[in-house]
């Protein structure tokens, strides 16, 4: 649906929301998730990007199904 494009969306820094976000995350190819405020530290090296979510507590990036995702989040480089 995105066409091999990748993106990531942070805006954690405004309201949560009163409803879980999981219950319709691979409807809206959403891969991961976190409700705490942080931000974002994304380093790009050769073909590989790195995300780091940074708050004042140790972020927990959640999937779907509830499981912590590893950090720091590394995307390599999509071929068309």
């Amino acid at each position: 649906a995105t066409g091999n494009m990748q993106f990531i969306v942070s805006g954690a820094g405004g309201e949560l929301r009163s409803s879980s976000v999981r219950s319709k995350m691979a409807a809206r190819n959403i891969a991961a998730w976190s409700p705490q405020p942080h931000f974002l530290i994304v380093q790009i090296e050769g073909d590989s990007m790195t995300v780091q979510p940074i708050g004042i507590k140790a972020i927990q990036v959640r999937d779907s199904k509830a499981k912590q995702v590893k950090l720091p989040l590394v995307v390599p480089r999509q071929n068309p």
